[in-house]
């Protein structure tokens, strides 16, 4: 829908223009809950922006925000596109993404991390 789609644009702009650094990016990212992500990303992911938030979220991971982290992880599994921005994701990004999902095995519920790996890392 175009409401949905300028949720979308009003996001990236705010994520491009707004965070000034990928502490920024993280903050702004665990600040949504996952509604509201669903609600701006409900008809695509911008191409770019999946392997920006892992990125973002590897880069500044604590274990007490591993279940926020991966509940997000989880909700953009239900965006649009999420499929294409998955294969989008360049070697460097993968390897965030790889990391990340290590990180999150050792503080977070594993059955949900073995979801996420099998979702996000296909063999």
């Amino acid at each position: 829908s175009s409401l949905s789609s300028g949720i979308n644009a009003e996001y990236g702009r705010m994520w491009k223009t707004q965070c000034k650094d990928a502490l920024e990016k993280f903050r702004f990212l665990v600040e949504l809950d996952c509604n509201q992500i669903l609600k701006i990303f409900h008809a695509e992911i911008a191409l770019g922006l999946l392997g920006e938030f892992v990125t973002v979220f590897n880069g500044n991971y604590h274990p007490e925000r591993a279940e926020a982290i991966g509940n997000i992880l989880h909700t953009l599994t239900k965006c649009g596109r999420f499929d294409l921005s998955l294969q989008f994701l360049s070697q460097k990004e993968r390897e965030s993404l790889s990391s990340l999902l290590d990180s999150l095995s050792q503080d977070w519920d594993s059955s949900n991390t073995d979801w996420l790996k099998s979702i996000y890392i296909k063999v």
